[in-house]
C-alpha cells in the first residue's frame, strides 16, 4: 500500500480554501487505482 502527502497553504478549511487542490487530489487517487 502507497501513499502519497499532499501539502496545502491554507488559513482553513482546505477543501473550502483550495478546492481546485482537493479536486486534483481525488482525481490522481482514482487515476491510480483505475489503471
Amino acid at each position: 500500500m502507497w501513499r502519497r502527502v499532499t501539502e496545502v497553504d491554507s488559513s482553513h478549511l482546505v477543501m473550502l480554501a483550495e478546492p481546485k487542490a482537493v479536486v486534483e487530489v481525488i482525481r490522481e487517487a482514482v487515476r491510480s487505482t483505475s489503471a
